[in-house]
């Protein structure tokens, strides 16, 4: 016998109807497993609220009887960059007790602030959602809304470290069926 995953089917085929729904069942615990790992992952890289991550990776689809392949992806919208640590910042002015001095923001879970001196707080058209903008130039309508990572692309720099082994899907496999 090969060690291909076809070989490994055929093994599983030759067992009967149950094996495969035990296989469909253990598919689909991994795949929960995996969401709750790379939610925690995400959470470990990117300074987003954790109900934030959870909302935005899912498990699009379960393994059946007869798909037996478990989806799980994340939200690749990118994330407006005011839903990471955002804070006003003021100076003293001249005239009146404070100015805006910019804003600072905190990407990164352990990274450092950053200092975006000519951002601001906006009210985003047709919406009642809050963004971080920064001036472009002069005028009223010269500012550009500023994005941070989505949760998709910090979803892709963990997938491969906590994605389970063909092995230890086998070994689950194993342990569920009882041979």
């Amino acid at each position: 016998m090969s060690n291909s995953p076809e070989s490994a089917l055929d093994f599983i085929r030759k067992l009967g109807d149950q094996a495969i729904e035990v296989l469909a069942q253990t598919l689909n615990e991994a795949g929960k497993e995996l969401r709750q790992k790379a939610i925690d992952q995400i959470g470990q890289q990117l300074n987003l609220p954790r109900d934030y991550i959870t909302r935005h990776v899912t498990v699009r689809q379960r393994a059946t009887r007869t798909r037996l392949q478990v989806t799980i992806s994340a939200e690749s919208r990118p994330v407006l960059l005011e839903r990471y640590d955002s804070q006003q910042q003021y100076r003293p002015g001249k005239t009146v007790p404070q100015v805006n001095d910019g804003v600072t923001v905190q990407v990164k879970a352990r990274g450092s602030r950053k200092r975006i001196r000519q951002g601001f707080f906006i009210r985003l058209r047709g919406s009642d959602t809050i963004g971080l903008a920064m001036r472009t130039g002069k005028g009223q309508k010269a500012y550009k809304v500023l994005h941070g990572p989505s949760v998709a692309q910090a979803y892709s720099s963990v997938r491969d470290d906590i994605e389970p082994t063909s092995d230890e899907l086998f070994q689950l496999f194993i342990e569920r069926f009882q041979l």
